[in-house]
């Protein structure tokens, strides 16, 4: 084929058909790539930013989830403890306290009185829970049941805990030998009596309010006259010379081993120890009163702490005299006002009735006493008339100067510490 010809086949062909030169493919293929690269780029961006905006959405989702449970948490804390608070108060009424005193009584006393029959008389007619155990000393102690609440740091739950704390009170328990024998000392020698056994007692107790009982005194009195009885008609047989009845008529009498002390004795025992050592001595002769004892100072320390948080909030109001009055009429104010002159020493209910008719409220007494010279204010009611009775029975006296001169102070006196009477 000839160049002419080859030249006529390409000029006859379409310019479609033709291939772009080399140059400009080359140019088409680094827009198209560049163009992919763009949009790639913005693609990959779009994707990225909805990745990141994903979690954070999370995040502030959980946070307000996190927040709403502690709020919600705390609720919950506030009423657990606002019940827990209404239980301890309730279990120190006095209707529910006995319930949760546990008196611990040391086997050495049971075994003196008698255990078994001892515990059976204690649980009887009482709420209280009394045990038979091993003390450090002869005594009675006691423990009251608590409950309280605790929090879990694992789970932030709250869970009531029970237990039982030792209240400060001891009883200890001293045979009526014992105690004579330290009555004797205290007589004898001072440092080994009575009293210094019961500040040695406080001492290895600190914090601990202590008391004694002495067991059976009475019988070692009653003991202690017999002897004397014995002593003296032994004198007398000696004295007038008469033979003692022979061996086969002497009854057998028990060796007397505790020591002999006077009522004059073991009253300045007690005086002294009580003086020095603040320590009351409480006497049973039996189980019975033993029991008796038991049981009221168990209910008086079950007492002890609603009975203290009651005086700390006490308010000194009288209850069945207050009145009612009604602060949009004002009824009821002119019985305040005889409630309140009744308040005074030797004011009867019919006296304040007629001084309140006198002067209906305590802001025209006043304005009457201003009106006045003191003398005169002082006899201002010494001239009304209190009636009493009713029909033939009744009676007519005046208030007198002297309650006059008392209400007068009262009302007018700008000294707290000076006296009505």
């Amino acid at each position: 084929m000839t160049a002419t010809n080859m030249w006529t086949i390409s000029s006859e062909s379409s310019d479609e058909d033709l291939p772009p030169p080399p140059i400009f493919c080359q140019k088409d293929q680094s827009i198209k790539s560049a163009s992919n690269k763009v949009g790639s780029h913005h693609i990959t961006s779009q994707n990225v930013t909805k990745q990141d905006e994903i979690p954070d959405n999370r995040k502030r989702k959980d946070k307000v989830v996190t927040q709403s449970k502690k709020v919600a948490r705390s609720k919950d804390l506030d009423v657990f403890m606002r019940k827990a608070a209404q239980a301890k108060l309730k279990s120190l009424k006095p209707e529910q306290c006995l319930k949760n005193m546990v008196c611990l009584i040391d086997f050495r006393v049971a075994a003196v009185l008698g255990a078994n029959v001892l515990e059976k008389k204690l649980t009887t007619l009482s709420e209280s829970t009394y045990k038979i155990t091993a003390l450090s000393e002869a005594c009675v102690r006691w423990q009251r049941k608590v409950s309280s609440y605790d929090t879990n740091q694992i789970t932030n739950n709250m869970n009531y805990v029970n237990d039982c704390l030792d209240e400060n009170f001891m009883m200890v328990v001293l045979q009526v030998s014992d105690f004579a024998m330290l009555v004797c000392k205290n007589d004898a020698d001072i440092a080994n009596g009575l009293s210094q056994w019961a500040n040695n007692l406080k001492e290895n107790n600190s914090g601990i309010k202590v008391g004694i009982i002495c067991l059976g005194l009475k019988k070692y009195n009653q003991l202690i006259r017999n002897k004397a009885q014995r002593d003296y008609k032994q004198t007398i047989l000696a004295l007038s010379g008469e033979e003692e009845p022979p061996a086969g008529q002497k009854r057998k009498r028990k060796r007397e081993t505790a020591a002999t002390v006077t009522t004059d004795e073991i009253e300045d025992a007690l005086v002294q120890t009580q003086l020095t050592s603040l320590v009351n001595v409480h006497f049973v002769e039996n189980q019975d009163e033993f029991v008796t004892l038991i049981q009221q100072c168990t209910k008086a320390i079950a007492e002890t702490p609603y009975k203290c948080m009651k005086r700390k909030n006490m308010m000194f109001i009288n209850e069945k005299s207050s009145v009612k009055v009604d602060s949009h009429t004002g009824e009821g104010s002119r019985k305040v006002w005889r409630q309140m002159l009744m308040e005074l020493h030797n004011v009867s209910p019919e006296m304040a009735s007629a001084i309140v008719n006198g002067f209906p409220s305590l802001n025209q007494l006043l304005s009457a006493y201003q009106q006045l010279t003191p003398s005169e204010g002082e006899n201002l009611l010494s001239e009304v008339i209190v009636r009493r009775g009713v029909g033939s029975l009744e009676n007519r006296r005046k208030i007198g100067p002297e309650l006059s001169r008392r209400i007068y102070r009262m009302y007018t006196s700008t000294d707290g510490n000076a006296l009505l009477h």
